[in-house]
C-alpha cells in the first residue's frame, strides 16, 4: 500500500513538473542536465533528448559562464539560490532575462546528488522596468529644463529637487532652503504675511486630500534672494507621496493647468486617461452609489496574445493595437463613461448607472468591434482580439477594488476559456 502511495505521489509531482509554466530542469553536481520539463524546452529551444547529457552551460552567454560555478559551488554546501536575475540564451543565441532559482537534490541517505533549477522568463517586465526607467529619465529631463521654476517637497518637509529655473529665478539653492520651514522664512520674511500664506497653502493641502491631487496658491507675492519681490501662482501636484510644486505667472495660469493635468492623468500613448486618473474616478464612482444606490458596472479589457503581436510585429506594432484598441473604445463611449489604460495592454471601461446586463451587452459590441480591427505598421496590417471581464458593483462591496478585481477575474477566466469572450463574474454566463 505504501508503495503504491509512493509511487502515486511520484506520478502526481512529476506531472506538475512537466506541465508547469516555468522552465523546470535538474543537473548533476558536475553540471549535466539529467532532466527538462516542456517549458524548458519552449523556453530555451533545446527538446529533452538534446538537453539532456548536455552541460547546463548550453544556455548561458558566454559573460555569464562563470555563474555555472559559483552555483554548482553553493549547491554543494547545500545552499539555496532565490530568484537570481540573469541572462540566458536560446538554442537559436536570442537572449532572454530569466530569474532562476535552484535547490540541492539528495538521495534517501541525504547526500547532495545535483540539483534542482526553477527558471522564469522575465523579458517583458525587464521590458517594462526599463521603458519605466526611460519614462522617469524623460519626465526629469522635462521638470529640469521647464521653462518654469520647479521644485520637489519630500517626506518630512525636506525639500529634495530644484530645478534650474528655480535657481535662477529665486537666487535660493538646496543649501538655502533644505526644508519647506527655510523656504517659509526666506520667501516670505514678514511675519504677518507668512503667516497667512502657510495658512493658506496647508488648507489647500487639506482639501486636495479630499478633492483630487492639485492644490493652489493665487497670487503671492515671493522675496527673491537678491531682494526683488515677485508675485507667483503656486501649484502643487501630488505625485507619489510627494508635492511637485510648480511657480508660474498669473496670465499663464490656465495653460499651465491643463499642461500638468494632462502630464499627471493620461496616458501619453493613448490619450486616455491613465491609472491614477481610474482609481480617482472608480473611487468617485463608488462613494457616489453608496449614496445614492445607482447602478454602476466595469469591464477589465486585455489585448490577446499582446507579446505575440509584439514579438511578431514589432513593439511599433503593439502600440498601434493600443491605439487602435483606445480609439474603437472612444466612440462607443458616453460622456459619463470613464475610459483608462490601467497596464500594458488592460484597460478598464467604468459604466455609471448601467446595470450588469447592460455592461454584457456593451461589452459583447466592443468585442465585436475590436475583432474587425485592421492595425497598421511597417511590418505589416494585423488584426488582433480581446477578452473581456464584466462586474458590476455590489451593496455588499467594501470598496471599489473589490469590483475591479471580480471583472479582473472574469477577464482570466475568459483567457482560459480560448480568448476573444466576454465573461460575466457575477452571473454563468459568458459569450464569444
Amino acid at each position: 500500500m505504501t508503495s503504491a502511495f509512493a509511487s502515486t505521489d511520484h506520478a502526481f509531482f512529476a506531472a506538475i513538473v512537466e506541465n508547469a509554466d516555468d522552465a523546470i530542469a535538474s543537473k548533476s553536481l558536475d553540471g549535466i542536465i539529467t532532466s527538462w520539463n516542456k517549458a524548458a524546452e519552449k523556453m530555451f529551444g533545446y527538446r529533452a533528448d538534446e538537453a539532456i547529457g548536455q552541460p547546463m552551460t548550453i544556455i548561458f552567454p558566454p559573460d555569464r559562464l562563470p555563474e555555472e560555478a559559483v552555483f554548482l559551488e553553493k549547491i554543494a554546501r547545500g545552499e539555496h539560490i532565490d530568484h537570481y536575475e540573469t541572462i540566458r540564451v536560446r538554442k537559436d543565441g536570442a537572449p532572454i532575462d530569466v530569474s532562476v532559482s535552484l535547490s540541492p537534490i539528495v538521495d534517501d541517505e541525504g547526500r547532495i546528488i545535483g540539483a534542482a533549477k526553477i527558471v522564469r522568463d522575465i523579458t517583458d517586465r525587464k521590458r517594462a522596468e526599463e521603458a519605466l526607467r526611460l519614462s522617469e529619465e524623460r519626465f526629469r529631463r522635462l521638470v529640469e529644463d521647464c521653462p518654469l521654476p520647479m521644485g520637489l517637497l519630500g517626506v518630512e518637509d525636506r525639500i529634495v529637487y530644484l530645478n534650474r529655473k528655480f535657481i535662477e529665478t529665486f537666487g535660493y539653492d538646496l543649501k538655502d532652503i533644505p526644508t519647506i520651514g527655510d523656504w517659509y522664512r526666506l520667501a516670505y520674511p514678514d511675519e504677518a504675511y507668512r503667516a497667512e500664506v502657510v495658512s493658506a497653502w496647508m488648507s489647500e493641502l487639506d482639501d486636495a486630500k479630499i478633492t483630487g491631487p492639485k492644490a493652489e496658491s493665487r497670487g503671492y507675492r515671493v522675496t527673491c534672494k537678491n531682494g526683488d519681490i515677485k508675485t507667483f501662482n503656486i501649484l502643487g501636484v501630488r505625485i507619489d507621496g510627494q508635492i511637485l510644486a510648480v511657480f508660474e505667472d498669473i496670465t499663464e495660469r490656465r495653460r499651465l493647468e491643463q499642461v500638468l493635468r494632462d502630464m499627471a492623468r493620461t496616458d501619453p500613448l493613448t490619450g486616455l486617461a491613465n491609472r491614477r486618473s481610474a482609481t480617482e474616478a472608480l473611487e468617485t464612482e463608488f462613494l457616489r452609489r453608496k449614496r445614492f444606490g445607482s447602478d454602476a458596472a466595469l469591464l477589465m479589457i486585455d489585448i490577446d496574445h499582446f507579446k505575440q503581436v509584439n514579438d511578431t510585429y514589432g513593439h511599433e506594432a503593439g502600440d498601434a493595437a493600443l491605439v487602435s484598441l483606445a480609439t474603437a473604445l472612444k466612440s462607443m463611449a458616453r460622456a459619463t463613461d470613464l475610459l483608462a489604460r490601467y497596464g500594458g495592454e488592460e484597460f478598464v471601461f467604468l459604466l455609471a448607472g448601467t446595470n450588469l446586463p447592460g455592461a454584457v451587452e456593451m461589452a459583447g459590441r466592443i468585442r465585436e468591434t475590436v475583432s474587425r480591427i485592421v492595425a497598421k505598421s511597417s511590418s505589416g496590417n494585423f488584426g488582433f482580439t480581446v477578452s473581456i471581464g464584466v462586474a458590476s458593483f455590489r451593496d455588499d462591496d467594501e470598496n471599489w477594488a473589490c469590483a475591479l478585481q471580480r471583472a479582473d477575474r472574469a477577464m482570466f477566466q475568459a483567457k482560459a476559456l480560448g480568448r476573444n469572450r466576454v465573461v460575466a463574474a457575477d452571473v454563468e454566463r459568458n459569450s464569444a
